[in-house]
């Protein structure tokens, strides 16, 4: 019985492999974005999924799938057949919830990074008339105002952590108000002045006078923003570059993953897809390989984990 088992097992993966070389993709290819529509993940995932469907021939959907702070999503693309039709679009908040615990597993025990398309650079902002317009006299306000600096932020979230590193790299002391959702309810809630900061993208806060952006969370000055400082120069140990990773499935056929690390690739080196990128603010049209991409996932989860127990004093 075990060596029948066995046959029966081979037998299957030889059928998925000899599908996947005779023409993949054959049908729609689903795409689960763990996030509501509208945000810059989602913009990412709609903007490929077009030139996919160019390059290989077949539909390549986006499902947004929200929740859980992007659990239920994960999970969902987690639970899909290993057969190539279901792929992840994801980021950092992937490696969050996965260091955290919240997801339940490592997510690199369970999905292959094919490709990433992209980095968007992200600033600490606040809002015209708030009691500091820099970082040293944020900081100097939060040291003699300790817990009144209200920051916004999804608790638990990717945002959260990169919120609490900021804090912890001025020496402050923060009230963290949860404001579920993405960079449009972070927005809102410093146009409200209900929080003093916000971890925003560019596209957010560009051409509002209202709004006042503190720091680049870099090592160096953005070229889109060149008269706000960074990170680097204030010397405060925050950083936070949003990437944009396309994932499968470990069990997914290795053809099936090379057909989409190419495409990913070819699609990038379009200057037009360059350009349109730039144009919906993000900053930088970087594209890694399946092995880059693999390389800068496990760097980063090794940090955030690091992060969150720090954090958590274990």
């Amino acid at each position: 019985m075990k060596r029948f088992l066995t046959l029966i097992c081979a037998a299957m993966m030889a059928s998925a492999t000899s599908v996947v070389a005779a023409g993949y993709p054959e049908k729609p290819v689903k795409l689960i974005v763990p996030a509501k529509a509208g945000g810059a993940l989602d913009t990412v995932a709609r903007l490929i999924s077009v030139q996919l469907e160019e390059t290989l021939g077949v539909p390549f959907p986006v499902v947004n799938v929200k929740g859980g702070a992007s659990a239920i999503g994960i999970r969902q693309a987690d639970d899909a057949d290993q057969d190539g039709y279901t792929m992840l679009v994801t980021h950092q908040q992937m490696l969050v919830i996965g260091a955290s615990g919240l997801l339940g597993f490592n997510p690199l025990d369970k999905f292959d990074g094919v490709g990433q398309t992209g980095l968007m650079e992200n600033y600490l902002v606040s809002y015209k008339g708030a009691p500091f317009s820099n970082i040293p006299e944020l900081k100097a306000y939060a040291a003699a105002n300790p817990g009144e600096v209200n920051a916004g932020v999804n608790i638990g979230g990717l945002g959260h952590l990169v919120m609490l590193q900021i804090a912890d790299g001025l020496g402050a002391d923060f009230n963290y108000v949860n404001v579920p959702g993405g960079g449009a309810a972070k927005l809102k809630s410093l146009l409200g002045e209900f929080t003093h900061v916000a971890i925003l993208g560019k596209g957010k806060f560009a051409g509002r006078d209202e709004l006042v952006p503190l720091a680049v969370l870099a090592d160096e000055r953005s070229a889109a923003v060149p008269d706000t400082a960074s990170a680097g120069e204030e010397d405060f140990p925050a950083r936070f570059q949003l990437a944009f990773w396309w994932m499968m499935g470990k069990g997914v056929p290795a053809e099936a993953k090379s057909v989409i690390e190419q495409a990913l690739g070819d699609i990038m080196a379009k200057e037009s897809v360059q350009a349109e990128f730039v144009e919906r603010g993000i900053d930088a049209p970087l594209h890694l390989n399946a092995a880059e991409t693999s390389a800068s996932l496990d760097e980063q989860m090794a940090n955030y984990a690091a992060s969150v127990s720090a954090i958590s004093g274990n």
